[in-house]
């Protein structure tokens, strides 16, 4: 029986549907866990890739890593038509539903008090992955959603729409609780278009006060007085209309802050008094929600990344550039915090949050698990991957992982070799 609701909610015909699950054991093959023989001190090692059904792999973490991770970033399948064997719509849509939102639950548990939850997905299901996730995480937790180009050129053959975008649905676990790191600003914004002798970059700014009441010498007299210019010229503030103005500033710091005072002159108008704002050092900006291909790469980057690092392996779908995972990881992690990604794929996730740092956990069920995540995660270890991020981090090899897979089992336990 559907229980009582007063919200509105998202309804499918398999909600009230659960799964039950019997406990289940990870049990390390020591044969294929790896470290690094030339190892670094900073390397990560305390990192698990576990090989089986993600969400039976997900319930038996929880007793140790319950409320423990920092980051969860999962790429899931976006039920586009090619998901689902004999594929019908209507019923892969409600399995898909009921996949993603079981999944959830145990992730929503294990994720920190601070942590967050990134979820790439595209127009197929985006807006009812939306509304799931607001029902498992709280609509107060939800941060935003992230549109990330893709492609990298249109599709010419595209019917309606050349789709070039998807989307990064972000959740915190505790808004309260949550904070995001900064992005550092690599390139001055254009209007940064000065250097003084010493090379620091600057803009001018009139030093006339301009709008609002503030701006004329009836509200301010004490800021309507003369400066003198280069030639000697005694300037005074004047309005556009010729009437009687006001500095920004006082007598006081015009003679505090000459040094930021320059003058420019224009024909018909005379000398104008402006001042330097200096762009800061190491200066930040908060993320913005729009991610372009030239800044963390498209699919088409990722391809190539993970052929490079795996030339003889079958091509893997829809793998997520480095640079995508290094963007997020910087913003919701910091080094040694633990990163999760439960749909691990090719191993991108685990590769990046290993160069930059952090503890991780990969969960795969397939083939790929032996044939692309296991032996990337080798070759990341080993120093072996010099493409993705590898340059940009300086990254040489260290640390190393354990390799689990899922036994039956009639209970719970903590990682445990074999």
């Amino acid at each position: 029986m559907p229980p009582k609701h007063t919200r509105p909610q998202l309804v499918w015909s398999e909600k009230y549907t659960r799964p039950h699950t019997a406990p289940r054991t990870l049990v390390e093959q020591r044969a294929l866990s790896h470290q690094a023989t030339d190892d670094r001190p900073d390397a990560p090692r305390e990192n698990l890739l576990i090989q089986g059904d993600n969400l039976l792999a997900l319930e038996a973490l929880e007793p140790q890593y319950a409320a423990r991770i920092k980051c969860v970033f999962i790429d899931p399948p976006y039920n586009t038509g090619q998901t689902f064997e004999h594929y019908d719509d209507d019923v892969a849509h409600a399995r898909w539903l009921s996949m993603m939102r079981d999944r959830l639950v145990v992730l929503h548990r294990l994720l920190a008090e601070d942590g967050s939850i990134w979820i790439t997905i595209d127009d197929h299901e985006a807006h009812y992955l939306k509304v799931l996730a607001d029902e498992v995480f709280g609509r107060a937790n939800f941060i935003g959603t992230v549109v990330w180009e893709k492609a990298d050129s249109p599709r010419m053959d595209a019917q309606f729409l050349s789709s070039r975008h998807d989307f990064v649905l972000v959740y915190s676990k505790n808004r309260e609780h949550a904070s995001f790191n900064p992005l550092p600003v690599t390139e001055l914004p254009k209007h940064y278009n000065r250097r003084d002798d010493n090379g620091r970059a600057y803009y001018l700014k009139p030093l006339r006060a301009m709008g609002g009441q503030g701006e004329t010498r009836a509200a301010r007299p004490n800021l309507y007085f003369s400066m003198t210019a280069p030639d000697g010229t005694e300037v005074y503030p004047k309005r556009q209309d010729g009437t009687d103005g006001a500095w920004r500033w006082s007598r006081e710091k015009v003679a505090r802050e000459s040094a930021r005072i320059e003058w420019t002159r224009s024909r018909g108008r005379g000398w104008s008094p402006n001042y330097r704002i200096y762009a800061k050092t190491n200066q930040t900006r908060p993320p913005e929600s729009i991610w372009f291909h030239t800044d963390v790469g498209s699919n088409r980057t990722s391809k190539a990344e993970v052929k490079r690092v795996l030339p003889d392996a079958a091509p893997f779908g829809t793998p997520k550039p480095e640079a995508l995972l290094q963007r997020i990881l910087h913003i919701a992690t910091d080094p040694g915090d633990l990163v999760l990604d439960s749909f691990a794929g090719s191993g991108t996730t685990g590769a990046v949050a290993h160069k930059m740092g952090r503890r991780w956990i990969l969960v795969e069920l397939g083939a790929h698990c032996l044939t692309h995540t296991h032996p990337r995660m080798v070759r990341v270890v080993d120093g072996e991957d010099p493409g993705g991020i590898s340059a940009a981090v300086d990254w040489r090899g260290g640390g190393g992982f354990r390799f689990f897979h899922l036994a039956p089992s009639a209970s719970r336990s903590e990682p445990t070799g074999s």
